[in-house]
Formats: C-alpha cells, sequence, structure tokens
C-alpha cells in the first residue's frame, strides 16, 4: 500500500489550500480510492 503522499506547493500558494488538498488526499485514502 501506500504509506505517503508529499504535496508541494510554491511560496506564493496559500496554506488553507495546501490543508485542503492534504484532507483531499487524506479522504480519499481512507476511501480506499488507488491512483
Amino acid at each position: 500500500g501506500i504509506a505517503s503522499v508529499g504535496i508541494c506547493g510554491a511560496t506564493s500558494t496559500p496554506k488553507w489550500l495546501m490543508q485542503q488538498v492534504a484532507e483531499a488526499v487524506g479522504e480519499l485514502a481512507k476511501a480506499g480510492v488507488r491512483p
């Protein structure tokens, strides 16, 4: 399985957007969605 996912953003990427992406990836992982 997948143990971790890296998320990368530029300095101009808002922190709230990075947090939303992280939460969405976490939800997909919980749902068992595979890339």
